[in-house]
């Protein structure tokens, strides 16, 4: 065939040859055009997909960020009272007391934490049916946030080095128990007002008798496993309010210092914060704050070995 080929005309063969060119090149243009339409197709669902995905995210979170954050900053408000206060142990209280007029404090604190926890649950609930990997960072982080601050008085870890059983409820809520105290103040309007809810106590407190249970077993004291985690959890909500909050949310790092040095620098349970933190993958976030821990219990330490020397 090639020998046919070189007897032919030199004119008629270099049309054969312009020919089978034309060809090769067209089979090899329909072929990238195939592979190319294919993979710019793919390649344009797959943006456009994680475009909406990226939107509803945005818009879901915008819904339930608000009161959120009012309900983050309101609970910060109370720990800070708290820490005030604390020699006092405002919320150790027995169950006859839950109830009477004299005892308004623990019953406001539950309800500042119960209302934290149902936006928590909306913040959660409402972004569920996308797919958050493909958040922007901003969301991302702040959806892991979320999940933190709900894990938070859950997670039995934090306290395990304080000889938490197992077997022990006393010092922390199940995961599942969240939408029941999250449902109990649930109403029409959206929640219950706190006089409200102080009433409906009256006519039934065993659906939240878990939650007073906790904070009535909060002391000032630096092996208290309630105060260990109501502690970690301010930690979290002040550097969530930092972070996502308005400027008025926000606490200067000098007030952050002060209460890591004169209200929180015995806190018993430092190695399990900063595994916590990892665990829900903030600690790049919230590490100004947690790395004073360890610094402020240090110069606490050292300043306690100088006075006994002296």
């Amino acid at each position: 065939m090639l020998q046919a080929f070189l007897n032919l005309d030199s004119k008629l063969q270099a049309a054969i040859i312009s020919a089978c060119t034309t060809l090769v090149v067209l089979l090899l243009s329909w072929l990238w055009k195939l592979y190319y339409d294919r993979h710019s197709l793919n390649q344009k669902l797959k943006i456009e997909y994680t475009f909406e995905q990226q939107k509803s995210i945005k818009e879901e979170i915008s819904k339930t960020k608000t009161p959120l954050l009012q309900a983050a900053e309101n609970l910060n408000y109370r720990m800070w009272n708290l820490n005030s206060h604390k020699t006092e142990d405002w919320l150790s209280r027995t169950s006859d007391e839950w109830t009477k007029d004299g005892h308004h404090y623990i019953r406001s604190f539950a309800y500042k934490w119960i209302c934290l926890i149902h936006w928590i649950l909306e913040a959660e609930k409402s972004v569920g049916r996308y797919d958050a990997t493909l958040s922007p960072k901003e969301d991302l982080l702040y959806l892991k946030y979320v999940k933190a601050i709900k894990f938070c008085l859950c997670d039995r870890l934090l306290i395990q080095d304080l000889n938490y059983a197992s077997t022990d409820t006393t010092n922390h809520f199940y995961i599942d128990d969240l939408t029941k105290f999250a449902d109990y103040i649930d109403c029409e309007n959206g929640i219950l007002e706190f006089h409200e809810f102080e009433q409906k106590l009256k006519e039934d407190l065993k659906p939240v008798e878990k939650v007073f249970i906790f904070f009535s077993n909060t002391k000032h004291d630096a092996e208290n496993k309630s105060m260990n985690m109501l502690r970690t959890l301010h930690l979290l909500v002040l550097s969530f309010l930092n972070e996502f909050g308005h400027q008025y949310q926000h606490t200067t790092q000098g007030k952050v210092f002060k209460l890591l040095r004169e209200d929180y620098s015995d806190i018993a349970i430092r190695k399990d914060i900063n595994l916590f933190m990892k665990r829900h993958k903030i600690d790049s976030s919230i590490n100004p704050i947690t790395t004073k821990i360890g610094r402020t219990s240090r110069w606490s330490q050292f300043l306690s070995r100088f006075a006994l020397q002296s």
